[in-house]
């Protein structure tokens, strides 16, 4: 059972990585256990993290990441550290993207009433958002948040028992460069992680 759904998460998060994009960190171990929640159906100890960055010498890298650099170093001879801080957050706000898949959540945790935030429809999900950075943390870029499997709303229903082995649904969370992730939303086949939940 856990065997398809991870060649499927790991089948659509390959897909992020491109001659513009490289994978910098990937949290996830072959060695998967089982925990014992007593909340949902099947629970496992860890949760797909990757992070993607930017690819020193690719094309995004001198048509967007090069020249708010060079932005950067003129603002770091004058005594505008204002304008420095907003434009060092933009280069680190679209040099990466983080993605974290989770299997079988007990709810979609997200603030709705955040203002800006906005519903995304997805091939292949029941329910997506999108929540726009903190005025405080822009660094962060926009957190997307998509659920697949039967989602009514943001908490959801099991259908199974608890510690049974079924995987009811998949919530993929994906922060970091907006342009990028919406390229991604668009390009990327996602259907394969509504194939492999328990019906």
């Amino acid at each position: 059972m856990l065997d398809p759904a991870i060649s499927a998460i790991t089948q659509v998060l390959d897909r992020f990585g491109d001659d513009d994009w490289d994978k910098a960190s990937d949290s996830f171990s072959d060695d998967v256990l089982v925990s014992d929640d007593p909340d949902v159906p099947l629970d496992i100890d860890q949760n797909f993290e990757r992070t993607y960055s930017v690819r020193q010498g690719s094309h995004r890298w001198h048509t967007v990441i090069e020249p708010l650099m060079a932005q950067l170093q003129q603002l770091m001879t004058g005594g505008d550290y204002a304008a420095q801080r907003r434009v060092g957050g933009k280069i680190r706000s679209l040099s990466d993207v983080t993605v974290d898949v989770y299997v079988n959540r007990a709810d979609l945790s997200v603030d709705t009433t955040t203002p800006g935030t906005t519903r995304i429809v997805v091939p292949g999900a029941a329910l997506g958002y999108r929540v726009p950075p903190d005025s405080g943390f822009e660094t962060q870029g926009s957190t997307y948040t998509i659920g697949f499997g039967s989602w009514h709303g943001q908490r959801y229903r099991f259908v199974h028992h608890p510690r049974t082995a079924a995987i009811e649904n998949i919530v993929v969370q994906i922060k970091g460069a907006d342009d990028r992730i919406r390229d991604l939303l668009a390009r990327v086949d996602w259907r394969p992680l509504d194939g492999v939940l328990t019906p």
